[in-house]
């Protein structure tokens, strides 16, 4: 049996995979690396205080909840979407349903995304959101295709 940890961190990968392009996926994965040793350590290096840091790590934990309670959603219909592409005779009408649930689902996820950036940002002042931007701006590996 998988340890619940790893089930949760491939379903994880899975969701991330299926809402971001191959490029932002592998500066994601890169980041995903820096981030086990600390989710908080862009923001930590912005200069957030230790009060800050624990209203992150609860939206974070909260992030996390949602994110992992709608990936079995998620994997459920690609596997549906698998059932219904590999017919012989496969229903365009019922494919093109079950794709609009994918995104729909994507996009909601996505969507979260972009609220828990800015319930983040909020926690912090303006020299400190300006730290974030410019450490985000900087490149942190070669780009993947030019």
């Amino acid at each position: 049996m998988i340890p619940f940890r790893t089930n949760r961190i491939w379903a994880l990968g899975v969701v991330l995979f299926l809402v971001s392009s191959t490029e932002a996926w592998c500066q994601a994965a890169d980041q995903t690396m820096q981030a086990r040793q600390s989710p908080l350590a862009i923001y930590i290096a912005s200069g957030i205080d230790q009060t800050q840091q624990d209203k992150m790590k609860v939206l974070l934990q909260d992030f996390e909840r949602l994110t992992l309670s709608k990936a079995p959603v998620m994997i459920q219909l690609m596997r549906e979407m698998r059932a219904i592409s590999v017919q012989v005779d496969a229903n365009e009408k019922l494919a093109l349903a079950k794709q609009d649930e994918i995104n729909n689902l994507n996009n909601e996820m996505a969507s979260e995304r972009i609220r828990l950036m800015f319930k983040l940002r909020s926690l912090m002042t303006g020299p400190q959101r300006e730290k974030l931007v410019k450490q985000m701006q900087e490149p942190t590996s070669p780009p993947v295709f030019k």
